[in-house]
């Protein structure tokens, strides 16, 4: 096998692997003990894919150049942001009231950084000398993985909502992780279901999984993520409408979606006047209400304790992205935090400009979705079912040019 050849396989092995911890992650079977702690499998396949990623670059480039890529790609990006506060986690990580804590969720985050957000910069792009390209083809099989997994899920859990007997063990305990992958991924989803031309997933297994998506969020009652479904269904149709992209089809298209979605709910509905199946419904509700309190008293409180300087990771109770950064790493954390996702909007905000490049506008729809209701709940902000996100989003900020041969 030649150079070239080896090369370009240990790319696809890191596509591949990096697509299936897109996946696997969001299973919460899939996981292995970590101390008191259960790490999802899926780190395994992104560990693999940066393993095979660093391989490539050394052989292609040398390991000079390829530091010096690795370099300008978190250092001329929002990674620089996360870069810093992880180093000023890092430090105060064995001074902390519980320092096992502070070090393990520290070595997760350096592991989520390096694994999934710097990884993926280099496996869905090609960074040249005339600038960055995404690879239309490899971002493909990564929603491929994501739609299939999400979508089982969502059938899961809707099977046990309709029959709480059933046989087979839920995919998902975690629903508010659920709901938070599918709100994220929704905007591309239903993006890619109604635009013309070549698309990363086929419409029958977007269209199944925006309906199932749907469905169970009307049942559960959450209606925070309904509404955050109603504000990316509304912003995708104004972008429709802004670009004139044969709008009536988009019309007529979400017209469709949007009946699946009502016709299924309604027949869920239905069924569910049962009242065994009721009370199991209501069991569930009552459960992901428990798992979605966020308490920013709590962590202003902690940070007030503290001097501003935070508890250390691993302590605080609370959920939320900023409730917890605050309450973890203070005010120094809290800002560099804000300063990654003040770049992201700057940066999809300056790609948007093209005329060629619709995704980033897309792509700022699923950050404000997240900005303004999922990261109010999300339980770990070091994780990788966080990471992941904010590694398609940077790589979506990061240029205006996609390479069309495959």
């Amino acid at each position: 096998m030649s150079g070239t050849a080896l090369t370009a396989r240990l790319r696809l092995l890191a596509c591949v692997s990096w697509s299936l911890g897109l996946g696997v992650l969001a299973f919460d079977f899939l996981s292995v003990p970590v101390l008191e702690w259960n790490a999802s499998a899926g780190y395994a396949f992104f560990l693999l894919s940066a393993v095979s990623t660093a391989w490539a670059e050394k052989r292609e480039f040398g390991t000079r150049v390829a530091l010096y890529r690795l370099h300008d790609a978190t250092i001329y990006s929002p990674w620089k942001f996360l870069l810093l506060y992880f180093l000023w986690i890092s430090v105060f990580s064995p001074f902390t009231s519980s320092p096992v804590n502070s070090i393990v969720y520290a070595a997760n985050g350096w592991l989520s950084l390096l694994a999934i957000g710097l990884t993926a910069q280099f496996v869905f792009s090609e960074r040249t000398e005339n600038g960055i390209v995404l690879l239309p083809w490899r971002l493909a099989l990564a929603f491929w993985c994501y739609g299939i997994s999400v979508s089982l899920m969502l059938a899961n859990t809707l099977v046990h909502l309709a029959f709480p007997a059933a046989p087979f063990p839920m995919l998902v305990g975690g629903q508010a992780n659920l709901f938070l992958y599918f709100t994220l991924g929704l905007p591309f989803l239903l993006w890619d279901f109604l635009k013309d031309g070549r698309r990363m997933v086929p419409r029958w297994l977007s269209g199944l999984t925006m309906v199932m998506g749907s469905v169970a969020t009307l049942l559960l009652n959450r209606r925070f993520y309904l509404l955050a479904i109603l504000v990316s269904v509304a912003a995708i149709f104004g972008l429709f409408l802004f670009k004139r992209i044969r709008p009536r089809r988009a019309l007529l298209l979400g017209a469709l979606v949007a009946g699946w979605g009502l016709a299924a709910g309604f027949g869920f509905l239905v069924w569910l006047e049962h009242e065994g199946l009721r009370s199991a419904l209501e069991n569930t509700r009552l459960a992901l209400a428990e798992r979605m309190k966020s308490d920013f008293l709590t962590a202003l409180e902690a940070a007030w304790r503290t001097r501003g300087l935070g508890l250390g990771l691993g302590i605080a109770t609370v959920r939320g992205v900023w409730t917890r950064v605050l309450a973890e790493a203070g005010l120094v954390g809290l800002m560099l935090y804000s300063g990654f996702f003040a770049q992201l909007l700057w940066d999809l905000y300056r790609v948007r400009r093209s005329s060629r490049v619709v995704v980033s506008n897309v792509c700022l729809i699923s950050v404000a979705i997240f900005l303004g209701f999922v990261s109010h709940y999300v339980e770990n902000p070091y994780g990788a079912y966080v990471l992941v996100w904010y590694g398609i989003w940077t790589l979506f900020a990061s240029t205006a040019k996609k390479k069309r041969a495959a």
